[in-house]
């Protein structure tokens, strides 16, 4: 597939350019997280 005028895929095809130039460490830490799951959790037993 050819790119018009030099973009990079992502953006030619409505990626986000902001999230392509951080560095992985950023990008990584930018992404929506999800709770941590606490270490002492009660595990429910299924009988």
């Amino acid at each position: 597939m050819q790119s018009l005028m030099g973009e990079t895929t992502a953006v030619a095809h409505g990626g986000n350019p902001r999230v392509k130039a951080l560095p992985p460490q950023d990008r990584a830490a930018s992404l929506p997280r999800k709770m941590p799951i606490p270490r002492k959790m009660p595990i429910p037993e299924n009988s």
